[in-house]
């Protein structure tokens, strides 16, 4: 019965042979110069009683040869190789003269390999590693991934690796999808590409790469309140590889600062940033995420603008809050109704990951609501304060339920937000009383980014910071 197994491509390639055989300096037998791999078999000119000897090695494993006695019209089947890259040339022997032939490289693939998986089975499936909350619209087939940091890793053997996509907002300029394409680890050299139509099809998310094991992760930069993407099928020309999940995973809670709130923006004239978009929006460089990849774990990011722990000034209505976003797939902002939203779901918090690591970076939305219950009344003012000291407490205790062992980090001082502090530290007071798995961490951010943001360089600074003091905790 024959393998599965199939022929991929064969390559003439000279290599130094001489010193692996003796062969007469001046034979009368010619090597045959035809000698190729094609339609899975090997063909060459024969010379009549000569003896015909395959030598075979696997390109990662050069001093290991294997020898077969193969004639004109041998298939590679015949061979019983295993899958993988090899090198072959043949030693031709005949009235104790041997001569080779040039050395070819060919490739033999599973034909078991998966080379796609669509959007039904990729929640579940050992070949892709989503990023971040997600869910499937069966209407769409598409796997949602809604917020910012969002995406999936693949790791695959071949040369090539494409998507299809799905798309929200793509006509905005402003608000479409911004994604990094980061390949074989390369977080410093992203391909960035935004998404401008509803489907993108067979978008190739590289190419051209020497035949072997890679790894691609798609990651979106833009946030949730912008615009959602989604996947509905990832494939290579090669042979799909069983996903690797990080010892560690990390889980990040957050507003502005870490949805990378307009943190590539530039200036324009003194004092004048350019506008906001998506395109100048990357999590990808905000403090969190930093320290996410800096400590090598797994991640996963729920982030809102504009959004507070219980309340917001910016939000439509204002007590829209990232507590009630945290227990749902996603919040967005509807076109149509002009408020902001959560999603219709409940995210499932016994089928995700546990957390190692939980950072919570809220406040500077908080304070604004707060100040301006102040202008409507005292008992107002107090009121929303007492609430962010409550539910920061009832958040935090939620967390620790869920995840057995997990240490809460307590961030705050990203935007500088000083009349703020007191609050938080005192949200932190009240909850040491009765836990001792939380820390609070003060930042020190520059605010040198359009609306008092910190720049890219802050975010940095940060990191180190917040790096230094999860290590410490957790003995990493």
């Amino acid at each position: 019965m024959k393998r599965k197994f199939k022929f991929l491509f064969a390559i003439p390639l000279l290599l130094a042979l001489a010193s692996c055989n003796e062969v007469s300096p001046t034979p009368s037998l010619t090597a045959p110069s035809d000698f190729v791999i094609t339609d899975n078999t090997i063909k060459f000119t024969e010379i009549e009683g000569a003896k015909n000897k395959a030598v075979i090695w696997a390109k990662d494993q050069e001093g290991a040869k294997n020898y077969r006695v193969v004639s004109s019209g041998t298939a590679i089947d015949e061979l019983n190789l295993e899958p993988g890259e090899y090198y072959m040339y043949l030693e031709i022997t005949l009235n104790g003269e041997t001569v080779l032939t040039e050395t070819v490289a060919f490739a033999i693939e599973d034909l078991d390999a998966v080379k796609e998986v669509g959007a039904n089975e990729m929640i579940n499936s050992n070949l892709v590693k989503i990023i971040g909350r997600n869910y499937y619209d069966e209407n769409k087939n598409v796997v949602m991934l809604p917020h910012a940091g969002s995406g999936f890793t693949v790791r695959f053997k071949g040369t090539s690796l494409k998507a299809d996509l799905f798309a929200t907002n793509y006509s905005t300029n402003w608000k479409r999808p911004y994604l990094s394409i980061i390949v074989d680890g390369d977080y410093d050299n992203p391909t960035v590409v935004s998404l401008h139509q509803k489907n993108t099809e067979g978008l190739v998310l590289v190419e051209g790469l020497e035949y072997g094991e890679h790894e691609v992760t798609l990651i979106k930069r833009s946030e949730s309140l912008d615009s959602h993407y989604g996947v509905s099928k990832i494939y290579s020309d090669g042979k799909l590889l069983e996903r690797q999940d990080k010892e560690r995973f990390i889980e990040i809670l957050g507003d502005s600062t870490i949805a990378g709130y307009g943190n590539e923006t530039k200036l324009v004239s003194a004092g004048k940033y350019e506008d906001k978009t998506s395109a100048n929006s990357n999590i990808m460089k905000t403090f969190a995420y930093i320290t996410a990849n800096e400590l090598e774990a797994d991640y996963s990011i729920v982030c809102a603008s504009g959004w507070g722990l219980t309340g917001s000034i910016w939000t439509t209505p204002q007590t829209v809050n990232l507590f009630e976003t945290y227990r749902r797939y996603y919040s967005t902002y509807d076109e149509i109704t002009k408020k902001h939203v959560y999603s219709n779901s409940y995210y499932n918090f016994s089928e995700g990951r546990k957390a190692d690591v939980v950072i919570i970076s809220v406040g500077t939305n908080d304070l604004y609501y707060i100040e301006d219950g102040y202008k409507q009344s005292i008992q107002v003012g107090d009121d929303r304060k007492q609430k962010f000291i409550t539910d920061y407490k009832e958040l935090v205790e939620m967390i620790s339920t869920m995840y057995e062992g997990v240490e809460i980090f307590m961030v705050y001082g990203a935007m500088g937000e000083i009349r703020m502090y007191p609050t938080v530290e005192a949200a932190y007071d009240n909850i040491k009383t009765t836990m001792n798995n939380v820390h609070l961490v003060k930042l020190y951010g520059d605010q040198k980014a359009i609306d008092y943001h910190p720049s890219a360089k802050s975010h940095e600074e940060m990191a180190l910071d917040l790096i230094a003091e999860i290590k410490k905790v957790k003995n990493w």
